[in-house]
Parts: C-alpha cells; structure tokens; sequence
C-alpha cells in the first residue's frame, strides 16, 4: 500500500538581525541579535529578511544550496545604515531572486569564486544596490540573468562587473580598475582583460553609469573597455547617459558563437573621453549587426577608429561630435564613421578623409589646424575638466537632424530640441533663453457638427514643455445631419432606400420600415 502524505506550507516572511554584539543560538530578534550575517544566510527562506547592523564582520557569506526566493519574495540582505556594515564577500551558487542593499564589500582573497565581491554568475531574479564594493581582488559584481545592478561604486577591481541577459545596470560608478596580480605576483599579471564592465545576451539595459579612472600603472598591459561583449548575439541593447572616461575603448563587441545577425542596439546620449577607439563591433565574427543606431554621442580625444560597425545593415550615425586626436603618423587605423547611413555629425581629426569617412550631410575636419584642446577650447565649456556642455554658436548648435521619438532628450534630462532643431552631441544647448518648439501633437477626436463646424483640440504635444509649433487644423467644415440621419443612416445605403417601396408592395417590409426609409431618403445626404 502506498501512502502519499502532501504538506502544506504556509509562508509567512520573517526579518532576521544581525549584530557584531549578538550571538547566533538567540533568535535572531531585534533585541537578541544572531552574531553573524552566514547564520542569517543559513536560514532565510522566500520572504525573509536579513537586517545587518553596523559593523565590520569579516565574512565571506555563502548561500547554502538550493534556497532561492521568488520573484515577488526574494531574500533581502539588507544594511540597516547605508554602507555601514563590512563583509569581505558574498557568493552564490544556484539562488536566484535574492537582494543585496547597503553593504561595503572589500579584500575577498580566497578561493576563485569568492575572489569576486558578490558573486553570482549562475543566477537570476537579483538586486544588487547601493553598495560600496572596492579593493577586491576579481570582479566587484558577477551577476546571471535578470539581474538589477544599480547605484553601486565598484573601486579598485580587476574587472567591475558583467551581467547577463535581461539585465539592467544603472547609475554606478565604477572607478580605477586595478589588476591586482600585477601587484601581489601571482604570475598572471597580464593575463586577461581589466574592463570597467560586460555583459553577456539579450535584451541588456546600460544607462546612466559612470566608467572613469583608468591608471595604465594600475593595470599594466591588460585591455580595457568601458562596455565588452564577445560570444553571443546581443539583440536589443541600450546603451545611454553614460559616461565613459580613460579606457581601451567604449564599446568592443565581436560575436564569434552568434549564428545570427545582431539586432537592435541603441548607443545614444553618451560622453567618451580620452580612449583608443569609440565604437568597434568586429567584423570577423558572425554574420554582421543590424539596426544599429549611434545617436547624439560626444566623443572627445578618440586616438584611432571612433565607429565602425563590419557587416552592417540599416545602421545610423546622427548628430554625434567625434573629435579625434593626432597620434603617431605610423598608425594605420585612424578612421572616422564607416556606417554609410550616417548624417549630421561632426568629426575633427588630423588625417580625417573620404578614406576614413562615409555618410552625407557631415561637417568633416572643419577646425584644420587645431590640436584636439583647442577644438575643446571651442565647442564645450570646460573640456579640460571633463565638462563637454556646448558653448553658444558653434557649429555644434542646431545643425542635427530631427530624431523625434528616438532622443528626446539629453543626457541630463532636458528636452531635446530647444528651439527649431536638433544639437549635436550628448548635451543640448540651453542659455535660458531657448525654448523647445512643438514639433509632435495627438489630437481629440472631432466633435459634433455644430453650425457647419467641427473642432478638435490638442490632447498632447512633444517634446515636454514646448510651445508653439505648427499643429494640424484643428477646425474644419461639416454639414448639420437631420437627428435621423445621425441616429439611422449607417443601416441604410440608397439602393435599400429606393427598393423599399417594392418590399413593401411584395410585402417584405412594414409600413413604419417604409416611412423611415422615406425620412432618410428625404434629409440626409446619401
């Protein structure tokens, strides 16, 4: 005889405290704290919560196995005072939909997989924010799919941090990569790249990060990106409102194992400074990228290539500035936009040509003659000091072309355009005095006719808070229907009308039928 017992659980979520002055055989309470986050961690179900008071707890926190919360309870570690509770790291197997918030992060030193500040490459469904995760010796964050990486500074680590498919990174700071082999002589000092970070599949969202600090001392040999990709197919990407500061470059991407063409990807409303190259999507591997649209970016002292995209389809370059710096006369690579169906853009460099260039409508080398900060001395306000807002009446100002819907506004947030027309680069120029014109209206429907007269207003207008502009005609002439015909005519086509009479006679229709074909016939205009 089989005997099948079925349980019930009932889940009710409990917040757990930690507390470098608790013990870990109390409860866990507010009042009688565990001693350690690790027995928070060995505990915690859906739901739960651990809270961690201030202190310096020296652990590298392991999540057992198999425990995972859900996408509406994950498992929260959650900081009690912002970054005032230190761990040396946490790792994580096979849990997904878990929370890390608040925490400082520093000198993980042992084992590979702990070598990273939160470690969780084979996960997805994680929150990792507000953490202060610095001088650790791999990678600051390792994070599966679906994971949301926000508000975190990432200081002092080989790598910052990667992502997988259905991420979204944004609003960290990730500063002063630093190889830590070079360093401590492991023997593995320039193996490997130092990027700022990377990500891996589909569907990533990059936005408002800051990727600066780059010291060749700190890193030796080692390459250096602000955004990398390799392998995969990396369909729908959005890359804005970063800044990317002393690096290799901004974006690499090559797609060795990709089987199909790359799809979709958005770069608009960045600011890159002093780096080898711009945009580079390989073309040796895969079967090119498509969709690719590089909108309103600032690219300033590029020493080599600043786009190009091999293998490319219905790829777009508009309103950028790309400011190329002399470089020794034996490089061979110095190019400026290779993506045909590129407009609107500034580039400046020493030997920029046709050869290097391809597109229409583009202002090539118009400052000849001037170094690469004496064009920053005329186009932005303090490039110096990294500040690339736009000075008034440079060529920078109103010449782009209308990207409505796609950049609305600039990497600060103010609606693009002010006045007429589109600025190039990541900022719109704003004295004050320009005012956005509305260039995009959504209508009301048209109102009863009403004395030969119907109307319709405005219900919205872009871009936010414009004025003016040149809407569609919001009145226009109608002709006053007899109250039957509004209420009867869409049931009745003439050719119903004139047959009535001989339905009538054939007995096929009612008197009352007959009578209100007639009145329709007679007042409305059919």
């Amino acid at each position: 005889m089989l005997c099948l017992t079925i349980f019930s659980f009932s889940v009710n979520a409990t917040t757990y405290y930690v507390s470098v002055d608790g013990n870990n055989s109390f409860p866990g309470t507010q009042e009688q704290p565990f001693k350690t986050i690790q027995k928070g961690a060995d505990i915690a179900i859906a739901g739960d919560t651990v809270m961690v008071m201030p202190g310096d707890y020296n652990e590298h926190v392991e999540m057992p196995r198999h425990v995972s919360g859900t996408p509406e309870a994950k498992i929260t570690f959650q900081s009690v005072e912002n970054k005032s509770a230190k761990v040396r790291c946490f790792t994580l197997g096979d849990n997904n939909y878990m929370r890390f918030d608040g925490f400082e992060i520093t000198n993980c030193l042992t084992g590979w997989d702990s070598k990273s500040g939160i470690y969780a490459a084979s996960t997805k469904g994680i929150d990792i924010v507000n953490n202060y995760i610095h001088d650790v010796y791999y990678v600051g964050i390792q994070c599966g799919q679906n994971c949301y990486i926000a508000n975190n500074h990432i200081y002092k680590t080989t790598k910052g941090l990667t992502v997988n498919s259905n991420s979204t990174v944004e609003y960290n700071e990730v500063e002063r990569p630093y190889r830590w082999g070079i360093h401590e002589g492991d023997g593995i000092a320039d193996q490997g790249d130092s990027d700022y970070m990377r990500f891996f599949g589909q569907n990533v969202t990059i936005k408002n990060n800051k990727f600066w600090g780059m010291q060749r001392e700190d890193i030796g040999g080692s390459h250096n990106d602000c955004i990398q990709t390799f392998n995969h197919c990396f369909d729908n990407l959005l890359v804005e409102n970063n800044y990317c500061f002393n690096a290799s470059g901004f974006i690499m991407a090559s797609v060795e194992k990709c089987n199909a063409v790359t799809n979709n990807v958005i770069i608009r409303n960045n600011v890159i400074a002093h780096v080898t190259y711009g945009i580079d999507f390989d073309e040796r591997y895969g079967l090119g990228y498509s969709n690719v649209s590089i909108y309103n970016n600032t690219f300033f002292d590029v020493k080599l290539q600043s786009m190009t995209i091999s293998k490319g389809e219905n790829d777009f370059a508009k309103n950028n500035i790309i400011i190329v710096s002399d470089i020794n006369s034996s490089a061979t690579s110095l190019q400026g936009i290779l993506i045909p169906l590129s407009s609107n853009n500034i580039i400046n460099g020493p030997r920029i040509g046709a050869k290097y260039f391809v597109g229409t409508n583009n202002m090539i080398n118009i400052y000849p003659g001037k170094t690469v900060e004496e064009v920053g001395e005329i186009l932005f306000v303090d490039a110096t000091n990294y500040d690339f807002r736009l000075k008034p009446d440079t060529n920078a100002v109103n010449t782009g072309t209308n990207l409505l819907g796609t950049v609305d506004y600039d990497i600060e947030g103010n609606a693009r355009p002010k006045g007429n027309v589109w600025d190039l680069g990541a900022y719109e120029y704003d004295d004050g005095s320009k005012v956005a014109i509305c260039i995009d209206f959504n209508y009301s429907t048209w109102g009863a006719c009403s004395n030969g007269t119907q109307t319709r207003t405005i219900t919205s207008h872009r871009p936010t808070g414009c004025i003016g502009g040149n809407p569609e005609n919001l009145t226009r002439t109608c002709t006053t229907l007899h109250p039957i015909c509004e209420q009867h005519l869409e049931r009745y086509n003439q050719t119903q009308i004139l047959e009535a009479k001989q339905q009538w006679f054939n007995g096929g229709l009612t008197l009352n039928e007959i009578i209100l074909r007639a009145k329709i016939r007679k007042h409305c205009p059919i």
